[in-house]
């Protein structure tokens, strides 16, 4: 689960599957076969996830640490 079910919007950037199961892991990748993806959708989620983003915030909530 942990960043699978944070990073994978399922049915736009991926498919998620319910159990830890042949069975379950079979109906995700019959389900991804039907799905088109847009590229920008994806690349949009993934920035979100970028170091720069995570350099921004984290540089920022020090900032506002600091002048408290």
């Amino acid at each position: 689960k942990g960043g699978a079910k944070e990073t994978v919007i399922d049915g736009e950037t991926g498919v998620h599957f319910g159990e830890q199961t042949t069975e379950s892991l079979v109906e995700a990748i019959k389900r991804f076969e039907k799905l088109s993806f847009e590229q920008e959708k994806i690349l949009e989620n993934a920035k979100y996830f970028s170091k720069e983003r995570f350099k921004e915030e984290i540089t920022e909530k020090i900032k506002v640490e600091l002048l408290r």
